[in-house]
């Protein structure tokens, strides 16, 4: 039983061979013009473009409605004592402590005592959650850093 909506001949796929110079070597190649190819994308042209100015919109609109957030940041040297550099002998004693100091950083007792001496209006906790600090890897550096959304206490 033959059916002709599945017949892959040219005449009833609506393609013609294009027997010009560029396709010798090709005949068996079909090619349709480029006016046919574009239709479909002129007749939705329209939805195509909605689409992207409705997306833009929802973007811009969810970025404006974010609350910003600031950054404040330091690089602490670990076993400084006002030289630039610690005894080079005690380098890699101070490189593994840089771990644990960072741990340290971020504990109550630590953050009560930098409410008091600042004179903040937070708790501690508010302090630790807003607060990370981690070691800088092969090295004495302890990077914290401080994201809040005002400005100033940042």
């Amino acid at each position: 039983m033959y059916d002709e909506r599945w017949d892959p001949s040219p005449s009833a796929t609506g393609l013609r061979r294009d027997r010009g110079a560029l396709s010798e070597g090709f005949e068996d190649e079909f090619t349709r013009p480029l006016g046919e190819l574009l239709r479909p994308i002129r007749h939705w042209y329209w939805v195509i473009v909605l689409t992207i100015l409705v997306c833009s919109g929802a973007v811009a609109g969810f970025s404006m409605m974010q609350t910003p957030v600031y950054q404040a940041s330091i690089k602490i040297v670990v076993g400084q004592e006002g030289k630039m550099f610690a005894d080079p002998s005690q380098a890699v004693y101070l490189q593994q402590l840089a771990p644990t100091l960072s741990e340290a950083i971020t504990t109550r007792p630590v953050m009560e005592s930098v409410v008091q001496e600042m004179n903040l209006k937070t708790s501690p906790e508010a302090l630790i959650n807003a607060t990370t600090a981690e070691p800088v890897a092969d090295s004495q550096f302890i990077d914290v850093s401080y994201k809040d959304t005002d400005a100033a206490r940042a």
